[in-house]
Order: structure tokens, then C-alpha cells, then sequence
């Protein structure tokens, strides 16, 4: 390095930056921020702001089903319903990002835990609907055998039917690809789907209940798919059905999870 370079990068390392840099770095700084901020809003997320700065403090609003905000997720033909935001006498759940925790594995973070019976949800329908599928939880035995649970359903105030609950397909525990044993902790896939159709269609307005009549556990609400099935198809001109060679029709068995279990 030579002595007059020598000298001159001295001289600018000691003199700072160039005159104006300061400033534009500043403005560039309240631009990114402000950039920031905008794609925040755009997003749905919080922004708070400190002078030039922009900081996210929080996540989506929690409370609305993803499929509810404008331009997220894909198009689906049913109507998702939170249970926290419908009509209960039951414990809404604290939002938490807790793993293992009801609230952390809820759409929307939380859920509504019916701990007595007399609890329900009340969901108010805003399109006409001839099924729904309702995603639950049920606590889990102490060494993970199965039960069953019933959950009433209501409509306009009248009995409909009675759905029936189990824990067979949740609470898996430990680590991949994970057991059956309570005892190996780290719980998670708590929740599960039953689904039914009802003999005729449900006007928008009408009030679907889901309520705990009978059960000796708690019963935990996520949300609601209610959906307008339409009539299965029939057969094409030219198939050929296998009943026709003597297959028989039977009810088609949900599958078992693909997951050790030596007590189911």
C-alpha cells in the first residue's frame, strides 16, 4: 500500500461518511419500515411502530377461521364456523401457541371446552347446508385404551341426533414414529372429525347445537364444515359395477393411523 493511499484512507475513516450519506441511509431506513408495515396490513398481521421502526408484535387476529380471510387458503364448497365465536354456555379457550396444548392445536388458537353436561355450541348457520363435519377432542384414557362418547345435535331447539366421539384416532405421543403411551409424553394430534348429513336442507339461519347431554368426559369444540352434499352420481351408461359379480356393500372403515400401538 503505498503512503499517499495510506494517508487518504486514514483520513476518510476518520472524517466519517461522505456529506448527505446519513440522510439517505436514514430515509431509506423509513421507507423499508414503511414497506414493512404496509405488507403487515396487507397480510392481516399487527404492526407497531417506534419512530422509523417497524416491529410485529402479533399474529393473525386469532379467533377466525383462515378459510374466512379474503385471499387466503383455496376454494372450498363448505362454510368453516369457529366454535369461540358462535353462541356457548362452555369455557372458551385462552389463545396459546403452547405445543401440546388444545388452544396451540385449535384453528384459530382456541376452542370451546364443554366440561359439564347442559354445555353447548350453538353455531348459526350463513348458507344452507345438508352436512357437517365437526373437528373435536376427547380427553385421552390413562394408558390409551379406546371409548366412546356421545355429543347431541340440535336444530332450532329440537333433538336431531346423537354423534358419537372416541379417542381412537388422536393423542399420539413421544417422538416420530410415535406410540400409544401416554407415558412417553410430547402429546399432540389431539383433535379429530365426525361427520353426518341431515334428511333435508338447512335454510341459512338456521342454529345447529352441538351440546353434551350424556358424557362422563369434557368435550372440546374446534370448529364446524357445513357444507350443501350433493346427491351421489349414478352409475355411467357403459361402467360396469362390481355388485353386479357379487361384491357386497359394506360401510367403509376409517382407516387406523399408521402409528405403533400395542393397546389399540
Amino acid at each position: 500500500m503505498s503512503e499517499q493511499y495510506a494517508s487518504q484512507q486514514a483520513t476518510s475513516q476518520r472524517s466519517g461518511p461522505a456529506p448527505g450519506s446519513a440522510s439517505r441511509t436514514s430515509l431509506m431506513v423509513t421507507l423499508l419500515a414503511a414497506g414493512l408495515a404496509v405488507a403487515l396490513v396487507a397480510l392481516g398481521l399487527t404492526a407497531v411502530t417506534s419512530g422509523a421502526a417497524a416491529v410485529t408484535r402479533s399474529a393473525k387476529i386469532t379467533g377466525k377461521s383462515a378459510l374466512a380471510i379474503p385471499g387466503r387458503g383455496a376454494t372450498v364448497p363448505f362454510t368453516e364456523y369457529e366454535a369461540e365465536n358462535a353462541s356457548t354456555n362452555g369455557s372458551v379457550l385462552t389463545s396459546s401457541r403452547t405445543a401440546g396444548t388444545l388452544a396451540s392445536e385449535g384453528s384459530g388458537r382456541s376452542a370451546v371446552t364443554l366440561n359439564n353436561n347442559g354445555q353447548y355450541v350453538d353455531f348459526t348457520l350463513t348458507a344452507a347446508a345438508n352436512a357437517v363435519d365437526l373437528t373435536y377432542s376427547v380427553p385421552d384414557s390413562g394408558n390409551g385404551s379406546d371409548y366412546t362418547t356421545p355429543i347431541a345435535v340440535y336444530v332450532n331447539g329440537s333433538k336431531n341426533r346423537d354423534l358419537t366421539l372416541t379417542n381412537r384416532y388422536s393423542w399420539y405421543y413421544g417422538s416420530y414414529p410415535f406410540t400409544n403411551n401416554p407415558g412417553d409424553g410430547k402429546q399432540h394430534h389431539l383433535y379429530d372429525d365426525v361427520r353426518t348429513m341431515f334428511s333435508s336442507t338447512l335454510p341459512a339461519g338456521t342454529h345447529v347445537k352441538f351440546q353434551r347431554d350424556a358424557s362422563s368426559v369434557a368435550i372440546t369444540v374446534d370448529t364446524t364444515d357445513f357444507e350443501q352434499v350433493a346427491a351421489a352420481i349414478g352409475q355411467p351408461a357403459g361402467a360396469l359395477s362390481v355388485t353386479s359379480y357379487g361384491a357386497a356393500r359394506i360401510p367403509v372403515a376409517r382407516p387406523i393411523p399408521v402409528r405403533p400401538s400395542p393397546m389399540r
